[in-house]
C-alpha cells in the first residue's frame, strides 16, 4: 500500500515507517518546511493503522532537507518509545524511533514532530511550524537519544461529557459521521493518552434512534481500538437520581448494546444529591457488575465516587456511617473512581462547593486503596461549565496547577502508585483544551513542577510564547491565591436560576455568595464587613490581573491564535473582577455611578467575547453558542450564555432593580 510519496514497510515481522518531512532552504539555518508522507505494508492490521495515522499527518508537497523518522517495533512494552538513533546524511536527518505497537510508535512518532516544534493543541487545530533549524532540530533529539520514556500511570484518558452540549456532543452522539470523534481519539493519542469515554444518553431508548447510533458507535469503537485506545460509555444506574437525560443500565434488557458494541468498560454512576437505601444500592450495583460480565465477558467496570456533604447522602451500612457514593467499596468487582468538582483538588480548600471545607473523606479513601493496593482511580474535572467557568466566560488555568497538585501529593503520600486518571470534561474553548492537553500529559510522565507543561506548551511560539507561558503560569497562582485561599470563587462565577433556586432549597454545588439583591438588604455592619471580606481582596485581585494583562502585548502584535486565545481570557478575566466589584460597590452605597462604572467593563468584555467567538477552534462553532433541540436537558450550546453574557447582565438587573429603575424581570440564563 502506498500513499503521497514516502514509505512505510514492514518486514520480519517488525514495523518500520518512513515519515519524511521535507524542509525548503530559506537561509543557512532556518529553513521553511513543507511536508509529505505514503504508506507501505504486508500487515493488514499495521497497515490500517498506518493509514489511520496519515490521516492526520499533514501532505504538502516537497522540499529540499528531509526529516526521515523510522518507527521499529518493540514487543517488550506496548506503551514505551526510545529513540535509538539520530543521523545526519547530507540533506536528510535520519531518526530511529522504537516503539510498542500501536501506541508506543504513535507516541514517538509524535514526540520528534514535537521535536520539531510541532503541537497538537486542540482536536480541530494544530501548529505547525512554517520555518525550523535543523541543526537545533538534531540537538535536541540527540539529547533524547537513548532515553526510554515510559507510562506512569496504566489508565491516562478523558471522560468526554456529553450530557453537556459541548463539542463531544456533537461530534461522538449527534455526528452524521465519525469524523469528528476520530480527530478527538487521534488527539488523545497524540497527547500520550490511552482510553476515552462518553455518556449515554436516553433517546436510544427509541428503536429507530437506536439504530443510527449503533452503527456511528461501532465505526467509532472500530477506529479508537485499532489506534490502541480503550473506549468506555457512562450510564446511569438509578433513575430517581438522574437529574439529566443519562441513558439508565438497571436490568439485564438495559445492557443489550453490550452484545453488538465491544466496550472495553462501563462507567456507572449514581446521580447528585439524592441517595438510595444501602442495601439496595450494594445489591443492584453487584447484580450490574454480574449482568455486565454475563453479556460481554471481560469489560471492566467502574463506577464514581461522587461528592455532596448533605445529611441525606450519609448512610449507616455493616457498622460505618459513610458518604452515599462510598458504598461502592463492598463490591469488590468495581474500580472506584473518586471524583472531586471545579479546580478544587483532594488537598486543599473547596470553597463549600457540594456543602464541603475541603474533601478529605475522597482523599483519604483513595490514599487507603492505594495503601492497601485495591484498584482505585481518580476522576477529577478539568472544567465545570454551568454557571461556573467557560459559561461565564472565565479562563482559569488554575486547573492545570490543581490536577498537578493532585497527582503530585498522592504521588508523596501513597504507598502505590495512582495508576487509573480520567479527566471529566467538559468543553475546550477559552483555553480550557489546555487543561485536558497537559493533563494527559502529566498522567504519562508527571513533572517536578507543573510550569514546566506550560512552558513547553508554548516554547515553538517564540519568544512571546516563552512570555506567555510565564503570564499563563502566573494567572494561575493568582486565581490559586484569590479564588481557593480568599474563597473569592463564588463571586468570579455567574449564578443561573438553577443555582439560586438549588440554593434557596438547600442544594448547592458550586460555591454561595451573597447575591446581589440580598445584598441590597444588607445592614450597615454586615455591609462593612462585606466591603472588607469580599470587595477589598476583590479589587487586590482586579489590580493585579490588570497589571499581568498590561504587561502582554496587544493583539495587534500577536500573529498565533492560540496567543491570542491566552490575551482575551485575560482581558475577561480582569473584566470580570472589575465588573463583579462594581455591581457589588453600586448597590451597597445605592450609587448610580458606579453602577455605570459596571456597565462600561460589560461592555467592554462583549467586544472581547465577539472577538473569541469569531475565531473558535471547534469547526462548527453555531452550535455551541446559539439555541437549539438536542436529546440533553439543555436547550442550547455550552457557549451561549458566555456569547450573550446572560450571567452578567443578570447581575446588573438585580441591580438596576435594587437601585429603583424601571423594573425587569431577571433572566434565567437556562435557555
Amino acid at each position: 500500500m502506498t500513499i503521497g510519496n514516502s514509505v512505510l514497510s514492514i518486514g520480519s515481522g517488525c514495523l518500520l515507517l518512513l515519515a519524511v518531512v521535507q524542509l525548503t532552504a530559506a537561509c543557512q539555518e532556518d529553513r521553511e518546511l513543507t511536508w509529505y508522507h505514503s504508506i507501505e505494508a504486508d500487515d493488514t492490521a499495521t497497515e490500517q493503522l498506518l493509514a489511520d495515522l496519515a490521516e492526520f499527518l499533514p501532505n504538502e508537497g516537497a522540499g529540499e532537507f528531509g526529516l526521515e523518522i523510522q518507527l521499529q517495533a518493540d514487543d517488550s512494552c506496548a506503551e514505551c518509545f526510545s529513540i535509538d538513533q539520530v543521523d545526519r546524511r547530507g540533506d536528510v536527518l535520519a531518526v530511529k524511533v522504537r516503539g510498542g505497537i500501536p501506541l508506543g510508535a504513535q507516541y514517538g512518532l509524535y514526540q520528534v514532530l514535537e521535536q520539531a516544534g510541532w503541537r497538537f493543541f486542540t482536536p480541530y487545530r494544530d501548529y505547525r511550524p512554517k520555518r525550523i533549524d535543523p541543526v537545533r532540530l538534531q540537538d535536541r533529539l540527540e539529547t533524547l537519544q537513548g532515553r526510554r520514556f515510559a507510562p506512569e500511570m496504566s489508565r491516562r484518558g478523558l471522560h468526554l461529557h456529553t450530557l453537556h452540549t459541548t463539542e463531544a456532543l456533537f461530534d461522538f452522539w449527534l455526528a452524521g459521521d465519525e469524523g469528528g470523534a476520530r480527530r478527538i481519539v487521534d488527539w488523545v493519542v497524540k497527547n500520550r493518552g490511552n482510553y476515552l469515554q462518553w455518556c449515554a444518553l436516553d433517546d436510544i431508548n427509541d428503536p429507530d434512534r437506536y439504530s443510527e447510533w449503533r452503527r456511528h458507535t461501532a465505526a467509532v469503537i472500530d477506529y479508537a481500538h485499532r489506534r490502541g485506545v480503550g473506549v468506555g460509555l457512562n450510564t446511569q444506574l438509578f433513575s430517581s437520581s438522574s437529574l439529566q437525560n443519562a441513558y439508565l443500565t438497571s436490568d439485564r434488557e438495559s445492557l443489550a448494546f453490550l452484545e453488538q458494541l465491544p466496550f472495553d468498560l462501563l462507567n456507572l454512576s449514581f446521580g447528585e444529591f439524592v441517595g438510595q437505601d444501602p442495601q439496595q444500592f450494594v445489591d443492584l450495583l453487584s447484580q450490574m457488575a454480574s449482568l455486565i460480565e454475563e453479556v460481554r465477558p471481560g469489560t471492566e467496570v467502574s463506577a464514581s465516587v461522587h461528592v455532596g456533604n448533605f445529611d441525606n447522602l450519609r448512610v449507616d451500612y455493616q457498622g460505618e456511617n459513610m458518604l452515599y457514593y462510598f458504598l461502592v467499596k463492598f463490591v469488590p468487582s468495581v474500580i472506584p473512581w473518586v471524583h472531586t468538582v471545579m479546580y478544587y483538588d483532594l488537598y486543599e480548600d473547596a470553597g463549600g462547593a457540594y456543602n464541603y471545607d475541603e474533601f478529605s473523606e475522597h482523599r483519604q479513601f483513595l490514599l487507603e486503596r492505594l495503601e492497601q493496593q485495591e484498584p482505585v482511580g481518580y476522576f477529577p474535572e478539568s472544567a465545570y461549565w454551568i454557571s461556573f467557568d467557560n459559561s461565564v466566560p472565565l479562563y482559569l488555568p488554575l486547573y492545570i496547577r490543581s490536577r498537578w497538585l493532585d497527582m503530585w501529593q498522592t504521588r508523596q503520600q501513597g504507598q502505590s502508585p495512582l495508576a487509573e486518571h480520567v479527566l471529566f470534561s467538559s468543553g475546550w474553548e477559552w483555553g480550557y483544551w489546555q487543561h485536558d492537553y497537559l493533563t494527559l500529559r502529566m498522567n504519562y510522565r508527571l513533572a517536578d513542577d507543573w510550569r514546566q507543561g506550560i512552558t513547553e506548551l508554548l516554547e515553538p511560539l517564540g519568544e512571546q510564547g516563552v512570555q506567555f507561558a510565564g503570564t499563563v503560569a502566573e494567572l494561575a497562582e493568582l486565581q490559586h491565591d484569590y479564588l481557593i485561599e480568599k474563597r473569592l470563587a463564588a463571586y468570579i462565577a455567574g449564578v443561573d436560576f438553577y443555582i439560586e433556586a438549588g440554593r434557596h432549597s438547600g442544594i448547592i454545588s458550586q460555591p454561595t455568595r451573597i447575591l446581589v439583591d440580598e445584598a441590597a438588604k444588607l445592614e450597615a455592619a454586615e455591609a462593612d464587613e462585606f466591603r472588607i471580606q469580599v470587595l477589598a481582596p476583590l479589587d487586590e485581585f482586579a489590580d493585579r490581573l490588570e497589571q499581568l494583562f498590561e504587561r502582554l502585548p496587544g493583539n495587534e502584535e500577536l500573529d498565533s491564535v492560540w496567543l491570542r486565545e491566552i490575551r482575551d481570557g485575560l482581558e475577561v478575566d480582569f473584566l470580570r473582577a472589575r465588573y463583579v466589584a462594581c455591581v457589588y460597590r453600586a448597590v451597597l452605597d445605592a450609587d448610580r455611578s458606579v453602577r455605570d462604572q459596571a456597565r462600561v467593563f460589560l461592555e467592554r468584555a462583549a467586544e472581547v467575547v465577539s472577538r473569541r467567538h469569531a475565531d473558535l477552534h471547534y469547526p462548527h462553532p453555531e452550535l455551541l453558542v446559539t439555541a437549539g433541540q438536542n436529546p440533553t436537558i439543555y436547550s442550547f450550546g455550552y457557549l451561549k450564555q458566555a456569547h450573550e453574557l446572560c450571567l452578567w447582565r443578570r447581575e446588573l438587573v438585580k441591580l438596576d432593580n435594587a437601585l429603583g429603575f424601571l423594573y425587569q424581570d431577571v433572566p434565567w440564563c437556562i435557555e
